[in-house]
């Protein structure tokens, strides 16, 4: 089922709910690639009053910045935290990067969020450092900055950024492998290795979840490793 079908929808889902209960508070979680889905379905849902209802982003895979005009005229209210990622979730650079007016436009839903706004650009300027370095270091110089953006990220990348770096390097070598290894996961729909489906874990959290699940950290780089070689991450 196309995203555009699911978002139609889901935006009859909303209006039965209108109708059923107009007065009735409602919160929606939109997690990972559920983004398209909500972004489909508010066109179906022009000219409906949706002030109760709160929305909030959880490592969106999607554009945000686009959709809040459209949502704010709706009336959809925010989340106070608006939206959140785990820090090894590279899924969706352009909400990490926050690109596609998303500032401006989170401006203009009022100054309730300048607080929260403030924190997201401080995030972007750090998520934008890192991974510039990471590209550099990984491909070689930032012109491949542009592929990596629209999902040129492969195992060789991985196996690159771990190079030259010697084992006995520890315990630096073991983080970076670990954050290498969680960056990798998104390529993958094992939720015992993807970062994207535990955006409210810290990194430490999700590497304790990871070896965990795996019986120890070299366990799951290999089992991450198999399924990226054998292409059964289901990646795309």
């Amino acid at each position: 089922m196309t995203p555009q079908i699911m978002g139609l929808k889901l935006a009859q889902i909303i209006k039965t709910s209108l109708a059923n209960a107009p007065s009735a508070k409602t919160k929606w979680l939109i997690h990972g690639t559920g983004t398209a889905m909500f972004q489909y379905a508010l066109p179906y849902l022009e000219g409906q009053n949706l002030k109760n209802m709160e929305v909030f982003f959880a490592a969106p895979r999607d554009a945000v910045g686009p959709m809040l005009p459209q949502m704010k005229k709706l009336g959809i209210k925010l989340h106070d935290d608006v939206m959140k990622f785990n820090s090894h979730d590279w899924s969706s650079l352009i909400n990490r990067c926050q690109l596609g007016g998303f500032h401006e436009n989170l401006k203009a839903y009022g100054e309730e969020h300048n607080d929260r706004r403030a924190v997201l650009r401080e995030q972007q300027a750090r998520d934008g450092n890192t991974l510039l370095g990471f590209v550099k270091k990984t491909y070689g110089s930032a012109v491949s900055f542009g592929a990596f953006a629209v999902g040129g990220f492969h195992f060789g990348g991985v196996m690159g950024a771990l190079s030259g770096i010697s084992i006995a390097a520890v315990p630096g070598f073991l983080q970076k492998a670990k954050s290498v290894r969680n960056m990798a996961g998104i390529m993958t729909n094992d939720a015992s290795l993807n970062p994207n489906m535990h955006p409210f874990k810290s990194p430490d959290e999700f590497n304790a979840h990871v070896k965990t699940q795996h019986g120890g950290h070299g366990k799951a780089f290999l089992a991450l490793a198999r399924q990226l070689v054998t292409g059964n991450s289901g990646w795309g």
